[in-house]
């Protein structure tokens, strides 16, 4: 048998393991993503983070996985996309033993930014290695439309692995699991090298707009997070502002002139593409920024004190939801058009967040079941078929700067999840006055909620202990409501936005594809 006969003989085989380590690579970046958002009070507890601090540990990942994603697609035509994806595997596992060692949140943060680099690293050049490995265009939407539904699947089920792992081992044990199945990925990857050169293109030119990519992308989405609280005048937010601008002048004048620029401009012409990827935007934001200010309220000991197994039954019907609907929009997209899912689920989102904005200190567990299970409902949108539908579309050649885009609309979208329930903390800075009338040993984390709550209790005049629980336990509630308020408006904003690119951007997408 000749060599050519054999490759050929191989060939299901070698897509069959592609399919598996892609989605099991995807599967644990998923988990990631929203397990966190439930370990994270244990973690505030243990390290003693104040509120602001933590945020900025989950959105660490979040952050350089955005701004590292028009790159790290085009990585894998420097090093071979099977190459690229096992550097990946190996970046997130030493991301997370630094995260799972870490004795204070200085490590922590270095940990979760490699993590953040990997993710941008294996999400588009898994894309290419499915791409690469499947040359029947069947199998290819097959093994796509598998990694979207393990993708969905994982956001899902993340809060419920890092509610048992934390419950029953502790924060750390979620990390320890992850070095364990990546490092694993890792070795996995090689099997798969012979097989992801297919199509491979001209080695990229286009240094200088990868440099000038990774400080735009990371200064608009932090000027997105921070630009209330600085103020539109204060001169952190003027001198941001002129250096995206800067920037983003620069780095269009790059792309026009390199032969192989890092994103074709030619690109952001495609609605569709764009209406997909400001759908991923808007379900991020809801999906990443429920399930992290949800389980913090729940978690405060000034309001349910929820362990974070107790947390997972209180969202059961969003997370049941995220995954149901998947298959639902899946269906929608292809029986009436791309538009009608983001129409139909991302307008359940914004009813939820009106919901979930009615809620007060007196407000229970039972109440919050529904406006839950409604915000599920456009939660699915970010996994479903839509945005594969629209990557496939493009020419292969175009493939790794579709899913950078795609990656970067996902990652972006839950940075400013963070971000919007950060401003809101800060706007109503819950239980400061009494805690520090209380001579508290740090309002900030008084505030959160947690177990240094309880020792602040210990310290304070017997008198104040009620007054001091009462008012941290309106604040949350406050905070908690107002960030819902915010969601929904700008889960409102967006839907209109990607509901008229979709509608307008042509046929629905071919059946079966999906990301």
């Amino acid at each position: 048998m000749s060599a050519t006969d054999r490759a050929a003989a191989d060939a299901p085989d070698r897509a069959r393991w592609a399919t598996v380590v892609v989605c099991v690579s995807v599967a644990v970046i998923g988990v990631n993503t929203t397990a966190v958002s439930v370990t994270a009070l244990d973690m505030a507890d243990e390290l003693e983070l104040g509120a602001v601090t933590l945020s900025w540990v989950v959105n660490a990942y979040l952050l350089t996985a955005a701004s590292f994603a028009l790159i790290g697609g085009r990585v894998g035509d420097e090093l071979g996309r099977s190459r690229t994806l096992a550097i990946g595997c190996g970046v997130f596992t030493l991301g997370s033993l630094t995260a799972a060692v870490a004795p204070g949140d200085t490590v922590v943060l270095v940990g979760r930014v490699l993590q953040g680099l990997a993710a941008a690293l294996v999400l588009p050049s898994g894309i290419e290695v499915l791409h690469a490995t499947t040359p029947q265009r069947t199998a290819e939407r097959r093994s796509y439309r598998w990694r979207g539904i393990v993708y969905a699947t994982a956001f899902g089920v993340g809060p419920l692995v890092g509610a048992a792992l934390t419950d029953l081992v502790g924060w750390r044990a979620f990390f320890v699991l992850e070095v364990l199945v990546m490092g694993a990925l890792t070795l996995a990857c090689f099997p798969l090298r012979s097989a992801s050169r297919r199509g491979r293109r001209r080695r990229t030119d286009d240094l200088l707009g990868a440099v000038l990519a990774v400080p735009l992308v990371a200064l608009l989405v932090l000027f997105a997070e921070r630009a209330l609280g600085w103020g539109l005048v204060w001169w952190p937010t003027l001198v941001v502002a002129v250096a995206i601008l800067g920037l983003g002048v620069a780095f269009v004048h790059v792309e026009r002139r390199r032969p192989h620029p890092l994103l074709h401009l030619s690109l952001l012409h495609r609605r569709r593409l764009v209406g997909a990827n400001v759908a991923v935007l808007a379900a991020s934001i809801g999906m990443v920024g429920l399930l992290y200010w949800c389980n913090l309220f729940a978690q405060s000991a000034a309001v349910f004190d929820a362990t974070a197994l107790a947390v997972v039954v209180l969202l059961a019907p969003f997370i049941v939801s995220i995954v149901a609907y998947t298959q639902l929009a899946m269906w929608l997209g292809h029986r009436f058009g791309g538009y009608v899912p983001v129409l139909v689920g991302l307008s359940s989102s914004v009813v939820g967040f009106w919901l979930l904005s009615r809620t007060g200190p007196d407000t229970t567990e039972a109440q919050l079941l529904v406006p839950l299970a409604v915000c599920g409902l456009g939660a699915g949108v970010a996994n479903a078929g839509l945005v594969g539908a629209a990557v496939l579309d493009l020419p292969p050649g175009r493939l790794d700067e579709a899913a950078g885009i795609t990656t970067l609309a996902r990652f972006a979208g839950s940075a400013l999840a963070i971000a919007i329930g950060s401003a809101s903390f800060l706007a109503v800075a819950p239980g400061v006055e009494v805690a520090q009338a209380a001579q508290a040993v740090d309002a900030e984390q008084v505030a959160l909620g947690g177990r240094s709550l309880d020792r602040s209790l210990a310290k304070v005049d017997a008198a104040l202990v009620q007054r001091l629980l009462a008012t941290v336990r309106a604040d949350a509630a406050e905070v908690f409501a107002r960030t819902m308020r915010v969601a929904a408006v700008v889960v409102l904003v967006l839907l209109v936005l990607a509901t008229w690119l979709l509608r307008a951007g042509g046929p629905p997408p071919a059946r079966g594809s999906s990301t």
